[in-house]
């Protein structure tokens, strides 16, 4: 029988106090990788529950629906794969998209994928989408916890396929152009990452793209409320001392 975990194991000590796990993201260096941290996992951790919750395959399959939904409903310069392009959705164009989604067959199972981060984070931008996430429970922190360890990984395959999936929908729509000759060309086979040789080196070149993704000109920010709401939030759900 494995030993029960304790409340504090996953406490981690810095200097005379302990930090809960929410709040460590708020003391790491990320100067070697500040964009992805600050940016990208805030931005995209959605993508990340939705794989988490259905596997690569059909992950990718939800999330491109998902996308070409939105986009044929609201026109846009920018590709809406980012919590904060639906931070100015107004109520009727929000009432038009949750109508197509459960028409479409994709608001159950993606609403499902997602309820922990949207109890948890009341003011998400996609609780325009998504009703009814009001009030939060332990489970959904935890979830949202552990996420947030996984992705704090640049190579986890949390990360990678986050990133895989944003990179797929912007070829395929022809936001971001690639060689023939290069490896993103071979991308579906990032599925196998990390069991084979190319999954790695084409997770590697994926990686290599994240800044682009997620900085002009592909996307644009009006504003920074929704970075600064989810890593301020987080320091709500877990108190920084005990």
């Amino acid at each position: 029988m494995s030993k029960k975990k304790g409340i504090l194991d996953d406490h981690k000590k810095i200097g005379k106090k302990l930090v809960p796990p929410l709040a460590q993201f708020q003391n790491l260096d990320t100067s070697k990788n500040s964009n992805y941290y600050e940016g990208v996992v805030p931005e995209a951790i959605w993508i990340a529950f939705i794989n988490k919750s259905y596997g690569y395959n059909t992950g990718i399959r939800l999330f491109t629906k998902f996308l070409e939904t939105v986009i044929n409903i609201k026109e846009s310069k920018n590709t809406p794969y980012y919590i904060s392009w639906y931070y100015d959705l107004d109520d009727e164009t929000a009432k038009k998209i949750r109508s197509k989604f459960k028409s479409e067959g994709i608001y159950n199972p993606i609403n499902e994928a997602l309820t922990p981060l949207l109890n948890a984070y009341p003011k998400c931008p996609l609780n325009k989408v998504f009703e009814n996430h009001t009030s939060h429970s332990e489970n959904d922190v935890t979830k949202v916890k552990d996420m947030l360890l996984l992705l704090v990984d640049k190579t986890s395959t949390e990360s990678t396929f986050l990133l895989a999936n944003t990179l797929y929908f912007l070829m395929i729509n022809g936001k971001m152009k690639v060689t023939k000759d290069s490896l993103l060309a071979k991308l579906p086979l990032i599925q196998d990452y990390p069991n084979s040789e190319i999954s790695k080196m084409i997770a590697s070149a994926v990686r290599a793209t994240s800044n682009l993704m997620f900085n002009k000109p592909i996307i644009e920010r009006k504003n920074n409320t929704w970075v600064n709401y989810f890593w301020n939030r987080g320091l709500e759900l877990e108190a920084c001392e005990i």
